[in-house]
């Protein structure tokens, strides 16, 4: 049954393409280019229809013009668009790990008129060198855990500590979707923001790990303020 539901998927996910496939489409008033070697019939599918909406309804809660943003797995850049776009967030900075996927963020932040964001090619990890990063099919299942059939190229690492330093302007608000890589992070370095948002991966890690980071993060101050899913916000009210 699993694997005629993976077929239907797929015929689904060429069909709509076929059907509604353009060069731009446009999300919650983001413009996003997906006439790209990077975007599967299914990450067409999900950029056409309901897209990280999770995180931007949580942004668009809590996120405003005075925030100072870091996003660390940026993907296509949806969301940073969104933040600078839609929220008027100025200062923002984004890293991508998925080398295939920065020209593509490049493409959207000029297709949204925004040019002031920074964007990074780094794995983000707990200290600073190289590590493993496996580059799967869909975009959004790439991550520095070894995929079946992914390819694994090398990257850079560093920290959130040596990212901070890079940056021209002192964020105080993380978003984080690092495919389970979250929970390597050591706690100290979450210490510099006032807000996270941040999508957990209990399918990955385990609810026990996510659990633990989340109750580490309350040691610390940030309190769970929201959750869609698997996405949460927290915050503390005074930056450490």
């Amino acid at each position: 049954m699993g694997a005629l539901k993976n077929v239907r998927q797929r015929v689904r996910n060429r069909l709509y393409r076929i059907a509604f496939g353009k060069g731009v489409i446009e999300n919650l008033g983001v413009r996003l280019c997906v006439d790209h070697a990077a975007v599967s019939d299914r990450m067409f599918f999900a950029l056409a229809r309901n897209y990280e909406r999770n995180e931007a309804e949580l942004a668009a809660k809590f996120i405003s013009s005075d925030s100072r943003v870091l996003e660390v797995g940026a993907g296509v850049g949806f969301l940073a668009c969104h933040c600078m776009k839609n929220l008027g967030v100025r200062d923002y900075a984004m890293v991508e790990a998925n080398p295939e996927l920065v020209g593509l963020i490049e493409q959207n932040l000029k297709l949204n008129g925004l040019s002031s964001a920074q964007v990074f090619n780094f794995i983000v990890s707990a200290g600073d060198g190289e590590a493993d990063f496996s580059v799967a099919e869909h975009f959004w299942a790439s991550s520095t855990v070894a995929l079946p059939g992914a390819k694994r190229i090398a990257l850079r690492a560093v920290s959130l500590e040596t990212l901070r330093a890079k940056l021209g302007f002192a964020p105080n608000t993380l978003i984080m979707d690092i495919e389970g890589g979250e929970i390597d992070i050591p706690i100290e370095h979450y210490e510099a923001f006032s807000g996270i948002l941040m999508e957990t991966h209990p399918g990955i890690v385990g609810t026990q790990a996510v659990q633990l980071l989340i109750q580490k993060l309350a040691n610390v101050g940030f309190a769970l303020r929201d959750q869609r899913g698997h996405v949460v916000w927290l915050s503390r009210d005074v930056v450490g």
